[in-house]
């Protein structure tokens, strides 16, 4: 059969991944038995495609089918016969689309592909500089749009423009040597930027420093022995001393015994490892060689559940159904070392289990410390819930009704309270600004990875002075030695403005993403929705986090407007994760549930979480709990959450994580028949930390909160 294109010029075109429905016919739509039958299908010209959007288009009033960098000539699965009618309409995308008059006509004996314009969403003018090329000397390199590059000289190149929030790859594709490229992939940003290209003979050596040794930390349990390689040449065997009082794991350091000219790259692998462990580099996995470098760090644990509510000498053992809000911390050699959670534990260092306590364990040392009391050694004589953790594991901020934790505490509300593992101490953090209690409750703290700065919600008026006219809730910024403010200001006035709750704070402390339902945080908010703001030190005013990957406002979906739902930002504060029955946060969401979405802070692009690894999205509540927290690894990559969906890879009640860079979903747990609580991860996503309602570990015969070690491998690199 011949085929009739309608060439168009194109102005630059781009799309996303497709997704294909099935037509619904009329009966005067068939065609006549026994006759030819023709296709009709949409196409974009250009070569250079996002990664981010997706256009989908009907045949007459039917079925839909959508471009996508993946998918650029999509034909639709109904044909049609010579003399039938047929009418193209675009029904979603980021922006209208011109078919040039060619999407109605009458087929004419051969197939039918339209060919449209779309324009293009905004660019970021790329340049490489290339260096180290001598006389003779031929290099080329490729970009992830098809685009190449070919020079016999140093030089500063452009490489044309790449669309805003895309994820970049920039490749060498020939040349005598191996040139280092940085960075060779990531995000598009959306200002200009230089991609460094070294290609001399001893590329990034710097003839003034001293050679180098690789170096690293090695943390496993004991006993175990695995080898690493080096640039795929170079081999160490490392081997930990056995200890059978070691409960976890154990630390030793290593370096390659070669050195090698600063600013040599490398790239570690590991190149045997016990087979009852998963072994994963969590940091600087790849990188150059110097004495300054910082350590590459190696960890290996056991294939299984750790059983973490419980007792230092393993007598008192908390069920899933007296424990809650576990979460995870610790760096480097210590990633995943420590947990706190709430629980009544009775007789657990001390509880009497009259009211819930806050308790904080160490996995190497197998130590559980009840936190929430008193210097003087009594429990808290309230209910404490709600434990955040730093980063490095030390800090634990949490709220508390009990009246013991402090003097004078007689506002017969709750407080937020930080404990300090290098002090052992408790100490008010939502604290009057005359001193002592506030005049409301204070509650949802999150706390910065060094533990110095702390943000929560309080109902209180007098932690700082509010002019009038003000409102409550507010979130409060809390900085150790430096005061407290609050952040949920009205954009005109600088007023309280109220309806703001539940913050998640980066690693630094310099951004804080949290929950709002006014309209008054920022310029333009009118869709009377709960949304999530963000929240950066340097910035005057607040950012809108919550819109649409088109950069609109995103609609109710099946959800209360006024709903609280808890952001989770990642550690280095560009993304922030959170849970919404929203129907046009993202092109071809269908399914009318509540879905996880991941969004750029810088870019403001979306990506939707809650599918399996063929982009396909869940047929139920991700996460389950309405408004529920999203765990978020410190780079933004992996998320994990529960799943009521049963199309992910697991049953319903069980905890997933997603890669967003990758698509790809992986279980935590796939257990049929229980509960499941909220999760938490660790800073490189080697570890997630949840409840649930059965026995996953052997060695404790009970639900609790349990670890698991997730065998995945961190982002961090120098």
């Amino acid at each position: 059969m011949k085929k009739i294109v309608y060439t168009l010029f194109l102005a630059g075109s781009f799309y996303y991944s497709a997704n294909a429905q099935s037509s619904n016919q009329t009966k005067q739509d068939l065609p006549v038995s026994g006759t030819s039958l023709y296709k009709v299908g949409v196409g974009y010209g250009s070569s250079l495609y996002s990664n981010m959007e997706t256009f989908e288009f009907v045949l007459n009033g039917g079925e839909k089918i959508s471009l996508t960098a993946a998918t650029p000539i999509v034909y639709f699965s109904q044909q049609l016969a010579a003399g039938q009618s047929y009418s193209i309409t675009q029904v979603s995308g980021p922006r209208s689309c011109n078919l040039w008059g060619m999407n109605t006509g009458k087929i004419a004996n051969a197939d039918v592909l339209v060919s449209v314009d779309c324009g293009h969403p905004s660019l970021t003018t790329f340049k490489l500089n290339v260096r180290g090329i001598e006389s003779g000397e031929t290099f080329s390199f490729a970009d992830n749009y098809n685009r190449t590059f070919r020079t016999a000289f140093s030089t500063l190149a452009g490489l044309g423009g790449f669309p805003v929030a895309d994820h970049y790859t920039i490749i060498q594709t020939d040349g005598p040597r191996k040139c280092i490229i940085t960075p060779s992939s990531g995000s598009v940003p959306d200002a200009p930027l230089t991609i460094q290209c070294d290609c001399r003979k001893t590329a990034g050596t710097d003839s003034t420093a001293a050679p180098a040794k690789l170096r690293g930390t090695f943390a496993s349990p004991p006993g175990t022995k695995i080898i690493l390689r080096l640039n795929s040449a170079d081999s160490l065997v490392l081997a930990q001393p056995a200890n059978a009082s070691n409960l976890w794991v154990q630390t030793m350091n290593f370096s390659f015994p070669k050195s090698y000219p600063a600013g040599t790259e490398y790239n570690m692998s590991i190149k045997s490892a016990p087979a009852n462990l998963g072994c994963v580099i969590t940091e600087n996995g790849t990188g150059r060689i110097s004495e300054s470098a910082p350590l590459v760090r190696v960890l290996c644990d056991k294939k299984i559940y750790e059983h973490v509510s419980r007792s230092t000498d393993n007598k008192i053992i908390s069920t899933y159904y007296e424990s809650f809000n576990a979460v995870i911390g610790g760096k480097g050699e210590d990633e995943g070392r420590f947990v706190a959670f709430g629980a009544y534990g009775k007789g657990m260092d001390g509880s009497s289990g009259n009211h819930r306590q806050i308790f904080w364990r160490d996995r190497k040392t197998g130590v559980t410390k009840l936190i929430s009391k008193p210097v003087a050694g009594a429990e808290a004589n309230g209910d404490c819930q709600m434990p955040a953790i730093s980063a490095d594991g030390k800090t634990v901020a949490f709220e508390s009704y009990a009246t013991n934790l402090t003097v004078n505490d007689n506002n017969g509300a709750r407080d937020v309270y930080v404990w300090s593992e290098k002090t052992g101490t408790v100490n008010l953090v939502s604290m009057a600004q005359q001193g002592g209690t506030p005049n409301g409750e204070s509650l949802e703290p999150t706390v910065s990875g060094d533990g110095t700065v702390i943000a929560y919600t309080s109902h209180a008026s007098n932690i700082v002075t509010l002019g009038p006219v003000f409102s409550t809730p507010n979130v409060y910024v809390y900085q150790q030695g430096g005061g407290t403010d609050f952040i949920s200001k009205d954009y005109e006035t600088g007023k309280a403005a109220g309806g703001s709750s539940v913050p998640s704070i980066s690693e630094d402390g310099t951004a804080i993403a949290f929950c709002g339902y006014t309209s008054r945080l920022v310029n333009g908010d009118n869709n009377n929705l709960w949304d999530i703001f963000l929240w950066q030190k340097a910035k005057a005013q607040l950012k809108r986090i919550s819109l649409t990957a088109t950069g609109g406002e995103r609609n109710q979906g099946t959800e209360s407007a006024s709903r609280v739902v808890a952001p989770s930002i990642s550690g280095n504060g560009k993304y922030v994760a959170f849970a919404t029955t929203a129907t046009n946060m993202v092109s071809g969401d269908n399914n009318n549930v509540q879905d996880v979405f991941v969004v750029s802070t810088e870019t403001g692009a979306v990506v939707r979480a809650s599918v399996d690894a063929a982009g396909k999205e869940g047929n139920n509540d991700c996460p389950i709990g309405q408004g529920e927290k999203v765990a978020i690894s410190f780079d933004g990559t992996w998320t994990a959450f529960s799943v009521k969906a049963t199309n992910l890879g697991v049953p319903e009640n069980n905890i997933v994580l997603h890669n967003s860079i990758a698509g790809k979903t992986i279980a935590v747990t796939n257990i049929t028949g229980s509960s499941v609580g909220v999760p938490a991860m660790s800073m490189a996503a080697s570890y997630v930390i949840f409840g649930m309602g059965t026995k996953l570990d052997n060695r404790v015969p009970s639900s609790g909160i349990f670890t698991a070690f997730t065998n995945i491998s961190g982002t961090r690199s120098n």
